[in-house]
């Protein structure tokens, strides 16, 4: 589609933040064109806090208008579709179409997602029981209200989020799913996966033999999504660990604009 066809599409939602300063500039970074009323427009970025987004999303809005909503409220709502973007397509298989209510995703889930998914653990037949997260984060993930130098999730074994990773990677459950934020760290994630392997799994999966690139300070302020694979064999199987790394913010706001890129094929 030409950027002539693209005028005037994109109307913002949001209130100052990091996640939402950040859309706005990829979004003139882009060429997206914004609308000037929202009537106007077929793409809605919604990027409030969810206490806000839960009124708007609430509303009746026209057909042809897709929703993209970074607040949450679809997604801890399981309402619309799971809009993960991988490469040039979603998690799902397929792409995003008009009128779509797309639920983006949270930081932690879509590192570990993205992680298996890229080091070919994505196949529930590889791996030998449920798997085990922990992740470590910045201040940008935590809950409102909540301070202090560190704080660890409330919930370990039944967290809301690990059903993103058994929805995203089909037949693949998680066990515990923790969470730890840093509040001396501004931004980033780094999610630790653990688990084993099957036979069959042991002979598909390749570790990763180059790790002086791996770091959180290397993938801040980009989208790019880094990932360490470390095998241990183990009777027929093996046991592995995973370490993957993003900045959340970032990757957040290209996801929503990717999204929007496809959707129109810009």
């Amino acid at each position: 589609m030409s950027r002539e066809n693209m005028r005037e599409r994109v109307w913002i939602l949001s209130k100052p933040s990091p996640v939402a300063d950040e859309l706005t500039g990829l979004i003139a970074a882009a060429g997206i064109s914004r609308a000037a009323r929202p009537e106007r427009a077929t793409v809605w970025l919604v990027a409030l806090p969810r206490s806000e987004a839960i009124e708007v999303l609430s509303r009746t809005l026209p057909p042809h208008v897709t929703v993209v909503d970074l607040s949450g409220t679809l997604r801890v709502g399981r309402m619309g579709r799971y809009a993960l973007v991988d490469g040039d397509e979603l998690v799902d298989g397929d792409p995003p179409f008009r009128g779509d209510r797309l639920a983006c995703p949270a930081p932690l889930p879509a590192a570990v997602i993205l992680g298996m998914r890229r080091a070919g653990l994505d196949r529930h037949d590889f791996i030998d029981g449920p798997i085990q997260v922990s992740a470590a984060a910045g201040v940008s993930v935590a809950t409102e209200g909540r301070g202090g130098t560190m704080s660890l999730s409330r919930r370990l074994f039944h967290h809301p989020q690990a059903h993103e990773i058994t929805t995203a990677l089909s037949g693949i459950d998680v066990a515990n799913f923790a969470c730890m934020v840093s509040h001396a760290q501004p931004r980033g994630v780094m999610a630790i996966v653990t688990g084993r392997l099957t036979n069959r799994g042991l002979h598909r999966v390749i570790p990763t033999t180059e790790v002086d690139d791996f770091d959180l300070g290397l993938v801040l302020d980009t989208a790019e999504v880094r990932h360490r694979l470390v095998l241990q064999r183990e009777g027929r199987g093996a046991l592995f660990t995973l370490a993957v790394v993003m900045d959340d913010i970032t990757f957040q706001a290209t996801n929503a604009v990717r999204l929007v890129k496809a959707l129109h094929g810009a």
